[in-house]
C-alpha cells in the first residue's frame, strides 16, 4: 500500500476530530448566544429589534420541547392520580358496601315490626298474606327439621336419608327466610318514603325510622362520591389506553424530546458557525461581547488546522493521481513497445514467408521446362 495513504487516513482521522471539536464549539456557542437573546424562559419572547438567524426554527423547537416536558409532568401527575382514585375507590366501596349492608338490616328490622302492627295496615295490608303463609312456612320447615335432625338412623340406608332430607329442608327453609328478609326490607323501605312519615310519628319505631334514613342519607352522599370518583377513573383509564398505557405515552414523549433536542442542536450548530464567521463580523457585532473573544480565537483556529489538513490531505491525493496518471502513462508505453515487436516479428515472418514463396514458384518453373 502506498505510505501516502497511510498519511493521508491520519490526516484524515485527525481532520475528523478537529471538525468534531470545531461542531462543539459552535454548538455551545450558538446556545449561549440563543440563551444570551431570549433567556433561559422555556416560552422565550421575540426580541425588539434584529432578528437572529434560525430564530424561528429555534423557537419552535423549545416550544415543543416544553409543550412535551409539561405533557410528561401531566401524564406523571395523572399516574399518581390513578393511583389515588384506585385507592380512593376501593375504601370507598367497601365502606359503601358497610353502610348498604346496614341500612338493608335497619329496613329488614322496620318491615319485621310493622308485620302484625295495626298501625301499619295501610302498607302491609297488600302483603299481609304473603308475610304470614312465609312465617308459617318457615316455622313448619323448623319443626320437620327439628323432627328430622332429632331421629337416629338404624343404618347407613336410614342415615343418608335423614341426610337427604335435612339438606332438602335446610335448602328450603333458607329460600323462604331470605324471601321473608327482602319482603321485610320492601315494607322498610315502603316506610322510609316521604308519604309516610305521619304514620311514625309518635311512634315506638320512630327512632329506628330516623337511623335508617340517616344510614339512607349517608349511603346516598357515599354513592355520588363513588360514581364521581369512577368516572375519573374512566376516563384517565381511556385516555391512557388510547395511547397504550402511561408508561407508553412517557416513553413516546421522551423520543421526541431526545429527536427535537437533536434538530435545535443543528441549529445551534449553524447558528455559531455563523457568529463565528470572520465575513459576518459586523452583523454579530452588537450581540458579541469580550468575554466571546476566546471563543472566536478557539474556532478560527481549529477552522484554520482543518484548512491545513484539507490542503495537506488534498496535496497528497493529487501526487497520488499524478503518479497513477504516470504509471498508466509508461504502462500505454510498455504496451506500445509490446506492439511494435510483435508487428516487427510479424514483418519478418511475412518476408521468410514471401521469399519460401518465390523459392518455391522459381523451382515450378524449372520443372515446368522438363515436361
Amino acid at each position: 500500500m502506498d505510505e501516502r495513504k497511510k498519511v493521508i487516513a491520519g490526516l484524515e482521522a485527525r481532520r475528523q476530530e478537529a471538525s468534531g471539536s470545531l461542531n462543539l464549539i459552535f454548538e455551545d456557542f450558538g446556545e449561549t448566544l440563543f440563551a444570551r437573546i431570549y433567556g433561559q424562559g422555556e416560552a422565550p419572547a421575540e426580541p425588539a429589534g434584529w432578528t437572529p438567524p434560525g430564530a424561528q426554527e429555534y423557537l419552535r423547537l423549545k416550544k415543543d420541547i416544553a409543550d412535551s416536558e409539561q405533557l410528561i409532568r401531566l401524564t406523571e401527575s395523572d399516574t399518581l392520580r390513578l393511583k389515588e382514585l384506585e385507592t380512593w375507590v376501593r375504601e370507598k366501596e367497601d365502606e359503601y358496601a358497610v353502610l348498604a349492608r346496614e341500612a338493608a338490616e335497619t329496613r329488614t328490622e322496620l318491615g319485621r315490626r310493622m308485620h302484625g302492627d295495626p298501625a301499619f295496615a295501610g302498607i302491609t295490608d297488600s302483603c299481609q298474606d304473603r308475610l304470614d303463609a312465609l312465617v308459617d312456612k318457615i316455622r313448619v320447615t323448623e319443626l320437620k327439621l327439628d323432627r328430622v335432625d332429632g331421629r337416629e338412623g338404624s343404618n347407613i340406608f336410614s342415615w343418608i336419608g335423614k341426610s337427604s332430607q335435612g339438606l332438602a329442608l335446610r335448602l328450603f327453609l333458607g329460600r323462604d327466610q331470605a324471601n321473608l328478609e327482602k319482603a321485610y326490607e320492601n315494607l322498610g323501605a315502603r316506610l322510609l318514603r316521604d308519604e309516610n312519615s305521619g304514620l311514625v310519628s309518635g311512634h315506638e319505631i320512630a327512632d329506628l325510622v330516623e337511623e335508617a334514613r340517616g344510614l339512607e342519607k349517608k349511603a346516598g352522599t357515599l354513592k355520588e362520591e363513588l360514581d364521581r370518583l369512577r368516572s375519573e377513573r374512566r376516563k384517565l383509564n381511556g385516555a391512557f389506553a388510547a395511547e397504550g398505557g402511561a408508561v407508553r405515552r412517557i416513553q413516546g414523549l421522551e423520543r421526541h424530546i431526545a429527536h427535537v433536542k437533536g434538530e435545535l442542536r443543528i441549529v445551534y450548530r449553524r447558528f455559531g458557525e455563523e457568529a463565528t464567521d470572520p465575513a459576518r463580523a459586523a452583523e454579530f457585532a452588537s450581540l458579541l461581547s469580550d468575554d466571546d473573544r476566546g471563543v472566536l480565537e478557539k474556532s478560527e483556529l481549529a477552522r484554520k488546522t482543518i484548512g491545513e489538513y484539507d490542503r495537506e490531505i488534498e496535496k497528497l491525493k493529487t501526487a497520488i493521481a499524478i503518479d497513477d496518471e504516470k504509471a498508466g502513462i509508461e504502462k500505454m508505453r510498455k504496451s506500445i513497445r509490446d506492439h511494435q515487436d510483435r508487428i516487427r516479428t510479424a514483418g519478418e515472418a511475412v518476408a521468410d514467408l514471401e521469399g519460401r514463396i518465390a523459392g518455391a514458384e522459381k523451382r515450378i518453373a524449372e520443372l515446368e521446362r522438363l515436361l
